[in-house]
């Protein structure tokens, strides 16, 4: 598994993974803004599931189990926010 420090280390992971679930580009999207507004780009249940299993891949953390958080991830940083508590990573 590869040694997560913080989020600030997770945050590009995040972005990369998310960018390519939904097919487009990420670059200056505000980590904060909703996946949902971005143009050109479907942030559905699939693309949350699809970025999700490139993190596990990319951290070799096996399986993230999502929880009831689940519904919240819909910004970068909560995505970022839940895969460091996963990993059980300062924040």
């Amino acid at each position: 598994m590869r040694n997560v420090k913080d989020k600030a280390e997770v945050e590009p992971l995040v972005r990369a993974a998310v960018a390519h679930a939904m097919r487009t580009s990420l670059d200056g999207w505000p980590v904060d803004q909703p996946l949902l507004d971005v143009p050109d780009g479907i942030y559905d249940s699939l693309a949350k599931l699809d970025a999700i299993g490139r993190l596990e891949q990319e951290l070799g953390s096996g399986p993230l189990s999502l929880d009831e958080r689940a519904g919240q991830l819909d910004t970068l940083d909560a995505l970022a926010d839940w895969v460091v508590r996963k990993l059980g990573a300062p924040a």
